[in-house]
């Protein structure tokens, strides 16, 4: 018997290889490509790759010598001699129908190459990209920012309103890290914000932020977990510039508590506070609670004789010699008209006197008005309580009596003189 001759093939740089060996390595090379690929011979299957195998779940023993179109149905009909692309189902071992991309490449002798791709992927990722996109513009055109971040806190993702919040343009925000714009001081509340997002829950949080052309600005910001398909964690997150409403915020709730024309607080600021103290001293954290009621002398005469503007600026010169003269543990209020109070904690009585004594000396002057000097005094009146359910209304009485008493001395004095 003669020995059968092999043929061999030349490579580019004249070697010689045995043809067997590359249809072995070409074998080897389909096997384990991942694109699902199938071989006909007259349109009956003859092989199938490990990626088809897992694609329908079937090996080549189900499929072997069966029509390809039992498998794979092809909507477009096969040219014979020419490579063609096209599109269909394959069908499922379980019996569902997968949408497919089959490319077909007729070789000699009646053997055909498919390449069979799943669309549902392709789908999946254009429609993502589609989605994507659709969000992107959606995202520019709303009025406060949005961004998205890794875990890493770098910015991937801002539309046009973060940028005006940050002062930047959006290529800068780019890859920054969104925290480093905030104080230190407050990048603990931020911190704790992100731990309860990876937790999978929605967190807010209100910061200050310097923006890229170093101004302040109060923001609210709003982060979402995200978990992308590679189990990346991030934040999908909206920032609001809130400086304008905190700062209206701020205005409204000087105008409730604090009186327009003395700068001090007013009575209902005193009726919140004193709720408080009451609660200090039931609970030991302060000793007791002292109240100094304070009358102007002669207002009403003022008032009258050279009208409101005149008496305007009286309290207002009175109210601000309370300030210079108090400390931080006495704090002044307008009660009404022309009465004040003052209240303090933790002085004894000696101390409420010397007190009282500091500020009617401090706020007796004279202040010109129109050519006129006009004198102001006022009357003082002082009361001190150690218990907690003592009410407001009843120490200011109290004070308000032990006030009463001091005009009636002095008038009494002045009579007698």
């Amino acid at each position: 018997m003669g020995r059968q001759e092999s043929t061999h093939l030349t490579i580019l740089d004249g070697t010689k290889v045995d043809d067997r060996l590359l249809t072995t390595a070409f074998q080897g090379y389909l096997r384990y490509d991942p694109t699902p690929i199938a071989v006909t011979f007259e349109d009956n299957v003859v092989w199938v790759n490990n990626a088809l195998e897992d694609l329908l779940a079937i090996g080549l023993n189900d499929v072997y010598g069966q029509n390809i179109t039992e498998i794979i149905i092809d909507e477009s009909p096969k040219t014979k001699y020419h490579s063609s692309e096209s599109t269909g189902t394959a069908n499922h071992n379980t019996g569902h129908q997968i949408p497919v991309r089959i490319s077909t490449t007729p070789l000699e002798n009646q053997v055909t190459i498919l390449k069979i791709t799943p669309m549902l992927f392709d789908r999946q990722q254009d429609q993502a990209t589609i989605y994507r996109e659709r969000l992107w513009v959606l995202a520019n055109q709303i009025k406060i920012g949005v961004f998205y971040s890794e875990i890493g806190a770098r910015i991937q993702f801002a539309n046009h309103a973060m940028a005006q919040i940050y002062e930047s343009p959006v290529e800068t925000l780019l890859g920054t890290g969104w925290i480093d714009q905030i104080p230190p001081d407050q990048r603990s509340k931020v911190e704790r914000a992100i731990m309860e997002t990876m937790t999978g829950q929605s967190s807010q949080v209100e910061v200050q932020i310097r923006t890229l052309s170093n101004n302040s600005k109060d923001v609210l910001i709003t982060l979402s977990p995200i978990i992308s398909s590679d189990s990346k964690f991030g934040f999908a997150a909206t920032a609001e510039d809130i400086t304008e409403r905190l700062q209206r915020e701020r205005e409204m709730e000087k105008a409730a508590l604090f009186d327009s024309l003395t700068g001090l607080r007013n009575r209902i600021s005193l009726t919140n506070n004193y709720q408080e103290l009451t609660e200090k001293l039931r609970n030991n954290n302060i000793s007791n609670i002292s109240a100094i009621f304070c009358d102007l002398n002669k207002f009403k005469a003022i008032n009258d004789t050279y009208g409101h503007n005149a008496g305007d600026q009286i309290l207002i010169s009175f109210a601000q010699s309370l300030n210079k003269v108090l400390t931080s543990t006495l704090v002044p209020y307008r009660y009404a008209g022309d009465e004040f109070i003052v209240i303090g904690t933790g002085i004894n009585n000696e101390e409420l006197s010397r007190i009282t004594n500091e500020i009617r000396d401090s706020t007796s002057n004279t202040i010109e008005f129109q050519g006129n000097l006009l004198q102001i005094t006022a009357s003082f009146g002082h009361y001190q309580t150690t218990n907690h359910l003592t009410s407001l209304e009843e120490i200011i009485s109290k004070a308000d009596a032990a006030m009463y008493k001091e005009k009636q001395k002095n008038r009494a004095t002045r009579e007698g003189n």
